[in-house]
């Protein structure tokens, strides 16, 4: 049977066509990064997904740390920024398109996962915020297979069934998981700042109350609220014991050309560590 593959949506507009022309843009980015070496063990990865010449450099930073590791699958979880039809969403495709090649979908995780929790599985989507971090593991880890989860929900609190799931799969592997997040989306640059700040500073406690409230409100515009809830849930039973905040942004300071009257974006790169 053919493989049915994903492909690309985000080509020539988020990031380059061109797979030269995108990797050097990566490595660009990632040659300003310097490595840390008090990373032991990277559990789990908190990284934006708005097109790279907005959030790229910011995300380098959590990808450079991936650099010559080794990982089973890497778990995505992303938002769904358009009219979601279940609460947690996975293409059908067996694999997803990049201009750098393509990245087969660990079908026997997705379906060790259906068997414990409710998944919808979609056919087309455009969502973007998967396949934007996809370039990024390509050059940073080379060979890797992804379980891609859409998260069509908006509750904090309610992510249990997944947090339980997804490390009862994943207990005899070697997984990353990753949040797919940008910070929030306001008119006001420097509210953009003064709340991100705080957000960050949540997920770097690690205190899963602490995060779910600063995050619950409506007021909050952080798209992937429920991404970092699970992930951050998820890693530290994994073990994680630190989140290490390596770099936060926003659109306006990366970005200086924006016309007037448009959002400024926050955005952040953190990793979880075992020790």
């Amino acid at each position: 049977m053919k493989s049915i593959i994903r492909s690309s949506v985000l080509a020539g507009e988020w990031y380059p066509r061109d797979p030269h022309t995108l990797e050097k843009m990566i490595r660009s980015y990632m040659d300003r990064v310097s490595p840390q070496k008090s990373l032991d063990s990277i559990l789990g990865l908190v990284s934006p997904h708005a097109g790279y010449i907005y959030s790229g450099f910011t995300a380098a930073h959590g990808y450079k740390q991936l650099i010559g590791r080794h990982y089973d699958v890497v778990v995505i979880f992303s938002p769904f920024h358009g009219y979601p039809i279940g609460r947690y969403m996975i293409n059908t495709a067996d694999a997803y398109e990049t201009p750098l090649g393509t990245v087969p979908v660990h079908k026997e995780i997705v379906e060790a996962l259906q068997q414990r929790v409710d998944l919808t599985f979609i056919d087309t989507e455009e969502e973007h915020s998967i396949e934007i971090q996809l370039p990024f593991l390509q050059v940073a880890l080379k060979n890797f297979s992804i379980v891609p989860i859409m998260v069509g929900h908006r509750d904090v609190e309610d992510v249990e069934d997944m947090v339980s799931a997804i490390n009862s799969v994943l207990l005899d592997k070697n997984p990353l998981i990753v949040a797919s997040t940008d910070l929030h989306h306001l008119h006001s640059y420097h509210e953009v700042v003064s709340r991100d700040a705080l957000v960050v500073d949540a997920i770097a406690s690690m205190d899963l109350n602490r995060i779910r409230n600063i995050l619950a409100p409506e007021t909050c515009t952080v798209c992937g609220k429920v991404p970092v809830s699970i992930v951050t849930d998820v890693v530290k039973r994994m073990g994680a014991k630190r989140c290490v905040v390596l770099y936060r942004s926003n659109s306006k300071d990366e970005y200086k050309d924006i016309y007037p009257g448009t959002y400024t974006v926050g955005y952040v790169s953190a990793v979880f560590v075992g020790s």
